[in-house]
């Protein structure tokens, strides 16, 4: 094998954003990222986008959804310093939430993003450990 070959990794984490919790889960596989976000009072799936080399694919919305605006920053930021194909998901719902709280909200995504950019960017991913056929350890 070639010394391109990336290892798979996956991590979730919560945080809260307005008193609600947001899930964030990163899937990389040996070629491309995916992620979800979801959360406040319903989580769900809102929007994708789908980005290579700092620029977005595709990106659709269901009916009367606004997350395409986070999937899309998220991908082609993402996108621009990670050598793979990214798709990112989201569905983040809060019942009455004002203007000002939508800006918190994506301040506080906005944090989250350049975190992550600056992991996978430098490679920073903790390995998922699994077993082979034989039931030994190894690095997926």
């Amino acid at each position: 094998m070639g010394g391109n070959v990336r290892s798979i990794m996956c991590e979730s984490k919560e945080i809260s954003i307005l008193q609600r919790r947001v899930a964030i889960a990163v899937y990389q596989t040996k070629d491309g990222v995916s992620i979800m976000i979801e959360g406040g009072d319903k989580g769900h799936i809102g929007a994708v986008a789908v980005a290579e080399k700092g620029k977005i694919i595709e990106s659709i919305s269901f009916p009367a959804h606004k997350e395409e605006v986070i999937c899309r920053s998220w991908a082609e930021k993402i996108s621009a310093v990670y050598p793979g194909p990214v798709v990112v998901e989201a569905g983040i719902h809060y019942d009455g939430i004002t203007r000002g709280q939508i800006q918190e909200v994506m301040e506080r995504l906005n944090e989250e993003l350049e975190e992550l950019t600056g992991r996978l960017a430098g490679g920073k991913w903790t390995r998922v450990r699994g077993k082979n056929k034989a039931g030994d350890a190894e690095n997926l």
